[in-house]
This record gives structure tokens, C-alpha cells and sequence, in this order.
């Protein structure tokens, strides 16, 4: 009987100073914030902060595909440019790699988003630079998306002059805004001021 008697009151005895260190720990919180408002302003403001970098640079960017990762294989060659966008006497070897609809892009750094019940038509690239120095190119310039009114309309979003370093391949990307319910498509690859390669494809 003693031992059933004592019991209860360790336990009530144990409970009671973890639940009043608890309510404490949480009205110091509110308080803290409360005595001055900025502060939970400062708080608000940086929750949003935190979650807008992890959408950016952390988020998996399959998360946006709609639909299937559609593989396309077709190579071919771009003048390599300076920095300043000026013609060298290189030349990169350009592979184009997939396409598939996505509901947003990382662009630069940033996310765009696809609007009005549109998507981005995506197309990925690998460029390589078997050469020493660090070149460039503008994908922007290789790419041509040609509607049902035959006219050929440069990408919406893209990469810009992209780096290729010394010796190594990089990967790329540009974005065609097109319907959500097109399925059929064609593209026009190649260099600016070379013959062209159109890809007809359904997605």
C-alpha cells in the first residue's frame, strides 16, 4: 500500500516543475517579441527570408516538371565567344540532351514562374569546351521554337552567356512559354550563322 500510495505523488511531483519550465520558457518567447514589436517583425520577415532561399537553391527543380523527361539526342557545333560576345575562332560541341514542360525555372538564380495556364517548354544541352581558356556562349542563339503560324520565336527564358571553363562540359538550359495542352512541337537547333536542324517531338 505505501508503495502504491507514493508513486502518484513522485510522478505529480516530477510533472508539475516540467510543465511550469515550459509555460515559463514559452511566455519569456512571447514576451521577448511582444515587449517590442520590430522584433517579431524582424522574426516574420526572416522566416520568409529562410524560405524563399530554400525554394531557390535548395528545392529539387524535378519538383516543377509536368510531365515526362522526353530524351533527345542531337548534336552539333556553336562559335565560341569572349566574355564580351565576341567571335573566336573555336568552336564548342553542343549536345542536345531532353525536353520536358516544366511550371517554373531557375533563371539566373531566380524562379519565374509560368503563368495564365501556360508552361515553359524546356530544352537541355550539354556544351564543351575542349579548350585551355575559359569561352562562352549564348544558348539564347541556337534555339528557335517555330509555331503553327510558321514564325520562330526566340526563348522566353535562358541562361544567358554561360561560362564554359577550361576543358569541361557544362549543362544548360532554355525555356519556350507555350499552352499547357500543346503536345506537338518543333524546334530549330543550331548555330546563329550555320544550317539548322529542326526536332519534331510530342510531349
Amino acid at each position: 500500500m505505501n508503495v502504491t500510495t507514493i508513486a502518484p505523488s513522485v510522478r505529480r511531483r516530477v510533472a508539475l516543475p516540467f510543465i511550469s519550465n515550459i509555460l515559463s520558457a514559452v511566455k519569456s518567447f512571447f514576451s521577448f517579441f511582444i515587449s517590442k514589436p520590430k522584433r517579431l517583425i524582424y522574426l516574420v520577415v526572416g522566416i520568409f527570408a529562410a524560405v524563399g532561399i530554400y525554394s531557390i537553391f535548395f528545392s529539387n527543380s524535378n519538383n516543377s516538371i509536368s510531365g515526362k523527361l522526353l530524351p533527345l539526342k542531337q548534336d552539333f557545333e556553336v562559335v565560341a565567344k569572349t566574355k564580351e560576345g565576341k567571335n573566336t575562332n573555336g568552336k564548342f560541341q553542343v549536345e542536345v540532351t531532353s525536353a520536358h514542360k516544366a511550371e517554373s525555372l531557375l533563371i539566373q538564380g531566380q524562379r519565374v514562374i509560368a503563368r495564365n495556364d501556360k508552361v515553359f517548354l524546356v530544352i537541355n544541352m550539354e556544351i564543351s569546351n575542349s579548350y585551355r581558356v575559359a569561352l562562352y556562349n549564348q544558348p539564347v542563339d541556337s534555339f528557335r521554337l517555330i509555331g503553327t503560324d510558321g514564325k520562330r520565336y526566340a526563348p522566353t527564358a535562358h541562361q544567358g552567356n554561360v561560362e564554359i571553363r577550361p576543358d569541361s562540359t557544362k549543362t544548360s538550359n532554355v525555356g519556350f512559354v507555350v499552352p499547357n495542352d500543346q503536345k506537338k512541337f518543333k524546334v530549330e537547333v543550331g548555330d546563329l550563322n550555320s544550317d539548322k536542324v529542326i526536332l519534331e517531338f510530342s510531349l
